[in-house]
């Protein structure tokens, strides 16, 4: 569960974006869509799956974490080397694959 869930989809998209700077595009490939349907859910139309919502779920727990001031701080945290060479955007991806496929 996230502190988000009681929120709209296109709000919790939006969240997400304007705190990670993420763009459509990246957003989507951690939810192994395309860009045009990361803009559609963020402006309320079409459904995610429940794969994609526990996605969404981690991908808000991940940003809510992040530390930096701004969402370029917050963005530039997210692309940062980790553990093992693989930042947290890439964590995000492969947990996305592993599931799904």
């Amino acid at each position: 569960m996230s502190r988000h869930d009681d929120e709209p989809v296109g709000e919790r998209i939006k969240h997400v974006m304007n705190r990670t700077g993420l763009e459509a595009h990246e957003l989507g490939q951690l939810l192994g869509v395309d860009k045009h349907t990361i803009n559609n859910w963020a402006t309320g139309f079409g459904r995610l799956s429940r794969a994609h919502l526990a996605q969404l779920t981690e991908i808000e727990r991940v940003a809510d974490r992040l530390s930096g001031w701004t969402w370029r701080g917050r963005r530039k945290e997210l692309f940062a080397a980790r553990r093992r060479g693989r930042n947290l955007y890439d964590q995000l991806h492969m947990s996305w694959l592993k599931r799904n496929g």
